[in-house]
């Protein structure tokens, strides 16, 4: 949306937000514009001083509004390179930084989203309950599952201390991140969660992969990452590892999809996103 003068970007939140989840974002937005020179979404209060918004459609269905400051940019998919790449990295390392000393109002975190060896192949999971079985077919999900045991048990040797697992984007492709006229910018924090660090990692080096220079494009990223974040648990192995619950996030999401159209369109990924699950192996 647009005035006269500003540019807004108004997000609808889907049902199944909640209150918790949106404020654990919002405050670690301000969190982040306040402790950092990070460009990030800027969330405007209304005229009543809220940061949310309900609105009630006709089927009496609570819908979380939030209205954000607009970031005018290009994603940074469009000017890869190893500068790029590096500069991406210190990205991370900073959200990953700040969130390891950030605390958040406690209440706020009940509600999210926890990526930890239970969601990935809990009983009640996605990927074990028998969900992707159905989608996937018997000899995929088979040919899957031992890479799937092998992340959940990177994630149990790893463990949870605040210094590997916190408070995580985990959404970092490269549409959400922008090149701006003053630098860069990261976007679209709804899918904040709790998780290891590495998750968001292997998010990023998906995206590598899609261009001829991904070697060195990773190269640059791991560096600049480490140096930044002076990490101890940057191996390739791990990240390895963890590019298997980044791919079942995809996957749940595609097979699980309220929208026709979106099913429709991200179904043809899914054999490339399966043989990159396969080469963890």
């Amino acid at each position: 949306m647009e005035t006269d003068a500003r540019r807004y970007a108004l997000r609808v939140c889907e049902p199944q937000v909640s209150a918790a989840q949106l404020q654990t974002e919002l405050d670690w937005l301000q969190a982040l514009k306040r402790d950092t020179d990070l460009c990030v979404p800027t969330p405007v209060t209304s005229v009543q001083g809220n940061l949310v918004t309900a609105s009630i459609d006709e089927s009496a269905v609570q819908w979380w509004c939030v209205l954000f400051d607009w970031i005018d940019g290009e994603p940074v998919s469009r000017q890869m390179s190893e500068q790029a790449a590096a500069r991406v990295g210190e990205l991370a390392a900073e959200l990953h930084l700040h969130a390891r000393r950030w605390t958040p109002n406690v209440p706020s975190h009940i509600g999210l989203r926890q990526f930890d060896p239970t969601w990935l192949a809990g009983p009640a999971s996605w990927w074990a309950s028998g969900r992707a079985l159905a989608a996937l077919g018997r000899p995929t999900w088979q040919a899957l599952d031992r890479a799937v045991q092998l992340a959940v048990e990177a994630m149990q040797d790893l463990g949870e201390s605040s210094e590997v697992f916190g408070l995580i984007h985990s959404d970092l492709h490269f549409g959400n991140i922008l090149v701006t006229e003053g630098g860069y910018a990261v976007i679209d924090f709804d899918g904040c969660a709790l998780g290891h660090y590495l998750f968001d990692l292997a998010v990023i080096e998906a995206e590598f992969l899609d261009y001829p220079m991904a070697e060195a494009y990773i190269a640059a990223f791991r560096n600049s990452y480490s140096c930044a974040s002076k990490s101890s648990t940057l191996s390739p192995q791990l990240l390895q590892r963890f590019s298997v619950p980044a791919a079942v996030v995809f996957l749940e999401w595609v097979y699980t999809s309220p929208n026709p159209a979106v099913r429709e369109d991200k179904l043809s990924w899914v054999p490339v996103v399966v043989e990159q699950i396969l080469s963890t192996l």
